[in-house]
C-alpha cells in the first residue's frame, strides 16, 4: 500500500479540528514533502516585502507559521524581527528549531480579535494559511488589527480559495471600509510538482 501523504484529503479539510489532526499527523514530514514539490509560496511573499521596502528591522508576524519555511524564507533576506504563531502545538516545535523566530505563540486564528502578544506588527504574512477548511476569509480583518498604521498586509492563497471562497469577499469589505488600502494580486506558482498555482494578495493598513 502506498504511504499516506500530507496533500492526501489536504482540501477536504472542513474545520478546525480537522485542520489540527492533520497537521500533527504530518508534521514530520511537512517540510520535505513542500520542498520536494518546489513550495514556491513563502519565496513569493517574502520577495514582496523587499518589494514594498518593508525594513530588515520591521516587527514581522508569521500568521500561521507552520514549520517556519515562510520564516526561513525571510531570514533568508535579511529579516531578523521574526514572530510566530500557529495552531498546531506540533508544527511550532518545528518553527522552533528553526530559530529564526524571535517568540512563537499557539493562536487560533479564526478566534477574532487575534490576540498575539507582541502586537502591533509592522507586517503580517500569512502563507497557505487562508482557505480549504484552515483560516477563514473573516480572520483576515483580525490580522489586520494586529498591523500598525500602514503596515504591510501579504497572504498567499491557492488557486482554489481565490477569487472564490471568502477571503475576496473580506478584503473587498476591508477596503470599503477603509481600514485596508486597496489590494493587489498576482497569480504564480504555488506547488509546482503538484501542478498548483496561488495568488500573493498584499496592502497596507490604511492610516
Amino acid at each position: 500500500m502506498p504511504a499516506e501523504v500530507f496533500f492526501d484529503g489536504l482540501y477536504d479539510l472542513r474545520d478546525g479540528d480537522d485542520v489540527r489532526r492533520h497537521y500533527q499527523r504530518f508534521a514530520a514530514d511537512y517540510d520535505a514533502e513542500l520542498l520536494n514539490r518546489g513550495y514556491a509560496q513563502p519565496d513569493r511573499v517574502a520577495d514582496t516585502l523587499v518589494a514594498a521596502g518593508v525594513p530588515l528591522d520591521a516587527r514581522i508576524l508569521d500568521a500561521g507559521c507552520g514549520s517556519g519555511l515562510s520564516g526561513r524564507a525571510l531570514a533568508d533576506r535579511g529579516y531578523r524581527n521574526l514572530h510566530g504563531c500557529d495552531y498546531s502545538t506540533e508544527m511550532l516545535a518545528l518553527a522552533g528549531r528553526t530559530g529564526v523566530y524571535r517568540t512563537l505563540h499557539e493562536v487560533d486564528l479564526n478566534v477574532v480579535p487575534i490576540a498575539v502578544p507582541g502586537a502591533p506588527f509592522d507586517a503580517v504574512t500569512a502563507v497557505g494559511v487562508v482557505g480549504h477548511g484552515h483560516v477563514a476569509g473573516a480572520a483576515i480583518a483580525g490580522l489586520v488589527d494586529l498591523l500598525i498604521p500602514g503596515g504591510f498586509l501579504a497572504l498567499a492563497i491557492n488557486e482554489l480559495a481565490w477569487p472564490e471562497g471568502d477571503a475576496k469577499p473580506a478584503l473587498d469589505e476591508l477596503v470599503a471600509g477603509r481600514r485596508l488600502d486597496p489590494y493587489d494580486a498576482e497569480l504564480g506558482e504555488h506547488i509546482p510538482g503538484v501542478d498548483k498555482q496561488g495568488w500573493v494578495v498584499t496592502a497596507r493598513r490604511s492610516g
